[in-house]
């Protein structure tokens, strides 16, 4: 897995609202709480499809690692989905993290 340190500010989220639901349903997370999320430093790695370049951001909120799949459509961050990030994703994150900010 390629990680990519990555903090976003200042951009716009959109996403559409029946696959919010879905998500709500399916993973229990609504699209609207994961926006918190940019808003400290993620880890990134791009998850290709035919059509567009998708991301995947691991992050923490509320103490809890989370994985947001995005791409970014006219400077908006476009979430797709969120669910609770793997063992993988969470051990990626966490020595990523640890690495870049010698407090923690």
């Amino acid at each position: 897995m390629t990680n990519v340190y990555t903090l976003y500010s200042g951009l716009d989220f959109e996403w559409e609202e029946e696959k919010n639901i879905r998500n709500i349903a399916l993973d229990r997370i609504d699209f609207a709480g994961v926006m918190a999320l940019f808003d400290r430093p993620v880890v990134s790695y791009p998850s290709p499809r035919d059509d567009e370049l998708r991301w995947v951001a691991i992050g923490e909120i509320n103490e809890e690692v989370l994985a947001v799949v995005y791409t970014v459509r006219d400077n908006r961050i476009r979430i797709i989905s969120a669910r609770k990030a793997s063992k993988r994703e969470r051990e990626s994150y966490r020595s990523t993290v640890a690495r870049r900010d010698p407090a923690g």
